[in-house]
């Protein structure tokens, strides 16, 4: 049984969600601010957090960057009743997953719960097989490895979340291709006509802070002004 860490301060929403949890063969762990939810990502051996973006005295991306400063890369969806897509670029830039915007239907959350632990090879149960060509791609010193949702680099897990390895699995579909910003945004969402296309900029940094050399010389993910990237 996979554990659920629901960081979020109202409590309503703990008790309304353990049940479908349970429904869904989960298990909900339940902290209720910062500080003990920090605890709890460190020790309690979650498999996936959904974290509160507006805790009392704390901040729910703030918190996302201790839980990966801390070594834990758990898999993270955010929850906020924001939903200006600004907020989406720093959840992704301080380690999140993904993101669900409230009010939010539990089944949606449910299956993007299970989209993302099969995304990241942390569903305990069998995930059914994806459809997508699961070949490695090498590329110099990097090798994708779409089975297993990975990227390594001189043999070792560079540590893409979920969203980024999804960028870099796109891109090397048809390598030395050019995919425009809209493209990208469409395929991790599935949605068209995004207000802002600031999160993919943010994805894109993070990923060359991981796989290059020298990021603001990238040799492998490169721009194409004002068009989108390309993977070479």
């Amino acid at each position: 049984m996979n554990n659920i860490l629901l960081i979020d301060d109202n409590r309503e929403i703990h008790n309304s969600l353990r049940p479908i949890a349970a429904a869904h063969g989960y298990s909900l762990l339940s902290a209720y601010d910062g500080l003990s939810g920090l605890s709890m990502a460190q020790s309690c051996g979650a498999d996936i957090i959904i974290l509160d973006v507006m805790l009392p005295q704390s901040n729910g991306f703030a918190l996302c960057r201790k839980i990966r400063e801390a070594g834990c890369d758990t898999p993270v969806i955010f929850l906020t009743a924001k939903s200006d897509i600004v907020d989406k670029s720093i959840g992704f830039e301080a380690g999140g997953d993904d993101y669900m915007t409230k009010p939010f239907q539990s089944e949606e959350l449910f299956m993007r719960i299970s989209a993302v632990l099969r995304r990241t090879g942390s569903q305990k149960a069998k995930p059914e097989p994806p459809k997508e060509n699961k070949q490695d791609v090498v590329l110099g010193d990097l090798v994708l490895k779409p089975s297993q949702y990975l990227v390594e680099k001189h043999g070792e897990n560079v540590g893409l979340t979920a969203k980024e390895f999804e960028i870099l699995h796109l891109l090397s579909s048809s390598l030395g291709d050019v995919f425009s910003k809209e493209q990208i945004y469409e395929h991790l969402w599935n949605e068209s006509n995004p207000l802002s296309l600031d999160s993919i900029t943010v994805l894109v940094r993070r990923i060359r802070e991981k796989i290059e050399d020298d990021p603001s010389n990238p040799v492998h993910l490169l721009t194409v002004w004002r068009i989108g990237y390309r993977l070479v």
